[in-house]
């Protein structure tokens, strides 16, 4: 039995922002459409709806799929990393998130200390971005009617006697609590950290043809979040090889998302 949850029970879990009036598509039924297709070496949001409509049977074993599969320009947003080349928008998340901001934020901390390494992590949240999604907006700034938060992460870092410190802010079409938020964002800075290389060398990392609007962010955060579910303990293959049999046998499939062994000869 696994010792932590598999990533099924964090899309199970996640709220849907969007009107429910207007959702066709689940959200957690788009998270996993795309994982799972990304996994199995689909390269862009066509190819992604192409795998889902040859693989549906098998996403039907984790969620209805009601009313089957989105169109591949429905699958382009779920978090952004925001940058400072957006300055009317970064600057204005950035006041949210200040010490004077009267806005409802939501934190979660965290403390690792290890090998003389002291890490201090904080995740904050802010739910109320109707003044980010009306129409009345700087020019040139991008216009976000399905936004659903504005999130910061801040690391502050003691080692040898440094201090570095750090923030991050994003913007969500999901809406996340902060430990949810920060999960992900741990995770994604973790494997960004360690296996870059292997994001080139197994991903293609500057192949994937994703160059405009929202595309390769979106798609960067989903190759780290597969690569680190074919990063099995349990498996003795290569990571190519891994993906190769994720799209050829769906049981080796569902036995990465389960973080369960996956053992290719009994699928």
């Amino acid at each position: 039995m696994p010792s932590s949850l598999s990533i099924l029970d964090h899309f199970s879990s996640l709220g849907d922002p969007r009107q429910h009036w207007r959702v066709i598509y689940p959200l957690p039924e788009i998270l996993l459409l795309v994982l799972c297709a990304t996994l199995c070496g689909m390269g862009d949001f066509v190819e992604i709806r192409l795998w889902g409509d040859q693989r549906l049977d098998f996403l039907r074993r984790f969620l209805p799929y009601a009313r089957g599969l989105p169109a591949h320009d429905t699958l382009n947003d779920v978090i952004n990393a925001l940058k400072a080349n957006r300055p009317a928008t970064h600057d204005a998340v950035v006041r949210v998130f200040a010490d004077s901001s009267d806005m409802i934020v939501d934190t979660h901390e965290t403390l690792d200390n290890d090998h003389g390494r002291l890490e201090r992590r904080r995740a904050s949240v802010c739910h109320d971005v109707s003044w980010l999604t009306s129409d009345r907006r700087y020019p040139d700034e991008p216009h976000m009617p399905h936004l659903a938060m504005v999130g910061m992460i801040e690391t502050q870092v003691e080692r040898a006697g440094r201090i570095e410190h750090e923030r991050r802010y994003y913007l969500s079409s999901a809406r996340l609590d902060t430990k949810t938020f920060a999960a992900a964002m741990r995770a994604h800075w973790q494997i960004e950290n360690r296996l870059h290389w292997v994001l080139d060398v197994v991903f293609h990392d500057d192949l994937v043809r994703l160059r405009t609007g929202s595309g390769p962010q979106n798609m960067a955060v989903v190759r780290h979040m597969a690569i680190n579910l074919v990063r099995t303990p349990y498996d003795r293959h290569s990571l190519k090889a891994r993906r190769k049999l994720a799209n050829l046998i769906p049981n080796y499939l569902e036995a990465l998302l389960r973080h369960t062994p996956a053992d290719p000869s009994k699928s």
